[in-house]
């Protein structure tokens, strides 16, 4: 398994699936350490928290204007 050192470092970009109590913690960490964060949720409830975190993207999954969503160059591990 990668550490968060070397997968959420500046010029990487990383999803977050989430922005619960771990999941606001990984936006912050990715965001401080220079990573480009995405989050990934089930609805626009959490969107300003997450923006005011530090993602630099939010997409809700239920928000019918973004049925398409663009491939993340990501390895989950």
């Amino acid at each position: 398994m990668n550490s968060c050192r070397e997968c959420a470092n500046a010029g990487k970009k990383v999803a977050v699936v989430g922005l619960g109590g771990l999941g606001h913690m990984a936006v912050k960490l990715a965001h401080a350490m220079g990573a480009e964060v995405t989050v990934l949720s089930q609805s626009l409830k959490k969107q300003e928290d997450g923006l005011n975190l530090g993602a630099d993207d939010y997409y809700a999954t239920s928000d019918p204007g973004k049925e398409h969503f663009r491939p993340l160059p990501v390895s989950l591990t």
